[in-house]
Parts: structure tokens; C-alpha cells; sequence
């Protein structure tokens, strides 16, 4: 199988009826708190919330993944494995310079293709959190994306 076009997997949405759960600020959810989620097999999009007196609402999307135990996963580190290095990973992509390894899009790919999910792992800061998705997202080699993870 191929991977798909840039544009094709940044607009890869799942239609889930609109619903308001909220749940109490904690580190783990009990089972059956994870159960009361509703999780579908592969990407379910989720939003945080916090509501404050003095700054109002603030939100936070992200995806979680539910997988078989079984499944196949390789983890990776972004700053300096899919960039080129640490400290510049974080700069030079926001100005617009290409700092990927070479054919990193196309190992990610293969990988994927033989069975594999991918989780991307970072230390950047949360306020970091969209630029990185972004840059992930748009990172392209020749005419292969990286792989949605």
C-alpha cells in the first residue's frame, strides 16, 4: 500500500456525533472511566478544556489512539531522528528550511507499510503542540508524506 498525499492526510476526519463529556482533572482514568470514552479502533479526536475565572476557556485537540495489544508499534523521537538535530529541528522548519533527515519520510513510510504504527515522541514544549503536528503534517520527500501518527 501507499502512503497518503499531504493534503489527503490532513484532512482525514472521523464524523462522531457532537457530545459533551466532562470529566474531573486527573492523571489515569479507572477502566471504566476509559470505557465511558467510547473509543473507536484507530484515531479518535478528543479536545481538553480548562476553564479559568481570570483567562476563560482554553482548548486543546489532540488524537487518541486505541490499538490491539497485539499491534506492532515503533516510537520515535522527532528532534533528532526526524530532524536533522535538536536544536535547530525546532527553528529552521518554522522559517521555512527543509531540516529532515534524507528519506526519513520514505522510512517512515516502509515501516508503516510493513505493519507498524507510529508514535511521535517529543520534548518540545506543549505551547509547541500545533507547529509540531503542523510540521509533521506537512513534511514531504519527493512525492511521500510522513505517516500519520
Amino acid at each position: 500500500s501507499t502512503s497518503p498525499t499531504c493534503k489527503e492526510s490532513n484532512s482525514i476526519s472521523r464524523n462522531y456525533p457532537e457530545r459533551r463529556q466532562l470529566f474531573h482533572k486527573t492523571l489515569r482514568l479507572s477502566s471504566e472511566k476509559l470505557a465511558e470514552l467510547n473509543l473507536k479502533s484507530g484515531r479518535n479526536e478528543i479536545e481538553f478544556s480548562v476553564t479559568t475565572a481570570f483567562q476563560g476557556t482554553t482548548r486543546c485537540k489532540c488524537n487518541i489512539y486505541l490499538w490491539h495489544h497485539s499491534d506492532k508499534v515503533v516510537i520515535s523521537d522527532i528532534d533528532g531522528t526526524i530532524t536533522k538535530s535538536d536544536v535547530l529541528g525546532h527553528i529552521l522548519p518554522v522559517i521555512g528550511r527543509d531540516w529532515a533527515q534524507s528519506g526519513v519520510a520514505h522510512l517512515f513510510t516502509k515501516i508503516q507499510n510493513n505493519g507498524y504504527h507510529i508514535m511521535y515522541l517529543t520534548a518540545r514544549a506543549i505551547g509547541q503542540a500545533s507547529t509540531t503536528k503542523d510540521y509533521l503534517q506537512s513534511l514531504k520527500q519527493g512525492d511521500v508524506c510522513l505517516p500519520d501518527g
